[in-house]
């Protein structure tokens, strides 16, 4: 039972280990695009231009 069990942990270790590397690449990535994109908005309201939505989101795209 004990050798069932380590062999079931050893298992579902190298299944989720390369879902958690990809999972922490993803979280980084949408934090920083969510970092730059905060900026940009920050950036346009201080200069006083682009301060509708739909201004933002052209000068984005």
């Amino acid at each position: 039972m004990y050798n069932f069990c380590v062999v079931l942990l050893r298992m579902s270790l190298a299944f989720c280990f390369p879902f958690f590397w990809l999972f922490l690449a993803v979280a980084c990535w949408l934090h920083l695009v969510c970092v730059i994109l905060y900026l940009s908005f920050i950036s346009f309201d201080y200069n006083g231009t682009n301060t509708t939505l739909d201004g933002r989101m052209r000068v984005i795209l």
